[in-house]
């Protein structure tokens, strides 16, 4: 994230261009904003900001710290002591331990020449990518999908295309909410979503499949 001099100086940042992306945490991203400068003045060696949620007001806000050096050993031992306070029980802040995921859904289609694929959807701080495949333009009986006609652009938006958007479950139905919770996902982890509970549709002959970037 990016901050004038003056508010960074504030947040505790000023000695390290470490910062704080909050669009690289999928858990965070969207649901959050960052504290202005003059609301909260955070200070300290590890850069960091305060997040507030966008609906909830500070009923559900975290300080986030920013990678460095002892960062994963600070950031697990905060944890460990929160959870180890839990069980005794003694009174403690709450620790969440939370990394950015380099993941991306790969777009599959069943032909009678056996399954190809079509391209790749990925995520970053900039919104959604998607790009066809190598196997895919190589394959000129194969039309292209009717959101995105053109095989040989890279398409980026900053919401997803309608072909992806009809594959998203409604995360607000206490049905997905219980899926979503069961199988340790994130209602606004896009991807995630996309990945495991939108793998396959009835109306559609193509499949997608969550894999490591």
């Amino acid at each position: 994230m990016q901050y004038t001099d003056k508010v960074r100086s504030r947040l505790g940042t000023s000695s390290t261009t470490s910062e704080v992306c909050v669009e690289q945490v999928p858990y965070l991203e969207d649901r959050f904003r960052v504290a202005r400068g003059d609301e909260f003045a955070l200070i300290g060696d590890a850069p960091k900001v305060y997040l507030i949620s966008r609906s909830l007001g500070e009923a559900e806000a975290y300080i986030a710290k920013a990678a460095r050096r002892e960062g994963p050993i600070e950031c697990v031992t905060e944890y460990l002591i929160t959870r180890i306070a839990r069980d005794l029980p003694l009174r403690t802040a709450e620790g969440r331990l939370v990394f950015a995921k380099d993941e991306e859904v790969r777009v599959y289609l069943e032909t009678d020449r056996g399954r190809v694929y079509v391209g790749r959807l990925k995520r970053d701080r900039e919104g959604f990518e998607f790009t066809y495949s190598a196997e895919f333009l190589a394959r000129s009986d194969l039309p292209p999908i009717p959101d995105l006609p053109d095989k040989t652009r890279v398409y980026k938006a900053t919401v997803l295309w309608p072909f992806f958007l009809a594959r998203l479950p409604p995360t607000d139905r206490p049905d997905v909410r219980e899926q979503l919770r069961a199988a340790g996902i994130a209602p606004d982890d896009t991807l995630e979503v996309l990945g495991k509970l939108g793998r396959r549709a009835i109306s559609s002959p193509y499949d997608l499949e969550l894999v490591a970037a």
